[in-house]
């Protein structure tokens, strides 16, 4: 698929959220997807492996971007940072462990869903 069209996609999916995130595509982070809670812009891979992994990275930081609008950008970083520190003192990894990462990625389980939903091939 073309970067317009998966650009089509993702922002199908994000405004499906009620979302108005920006959505960007980057290689620079070395990551499928990334979520810039301060400025509420999705970052992606523009070459994904596959529909269902892309649209995998875009629910799981469509997840973050939900959880940004519940709580506001800086008390989600604040959650965010104070979850990830927890963790780090439990021994374990601050991002890994993370329950918000945990979350996003239960959420992007619903990818086939949405391709079903949504007709993409």
């Amino acid at each position: 698929m073309n970067k317009n069209q998966l650009e089509r996609i993702a922002k199908l999916i994000i405004k499906s959220h009620k979302l108005k995130s920006k959505v960007i595509f980057s290689k620079e982070s070395g990551h499928k997807g990334d979520y810039d809670w301060a400025d509420d812009v999705i970052s992606l891979d523009p070459k994904p492996k596959s529909i269902l992994d892309f649209v995998e990275s875009v629910l799981h930081e469509v997840d973050h971007a939900v959880m940004r609008k519940k709580y506001g950008a800086s008390k989600y970083e604040k959650l965010y940072l104070q979850a990830g520190e927890l963790m780090i003192q439990k021994g374990k990894d601050f991002y890994w462990d993370n329950p918000f990462e945990v979350q996003a990625r239960k959420y992007e389980k619903n990818a086939k869903k949405y391709i079903k939903k949504l007709n993409f091939k």
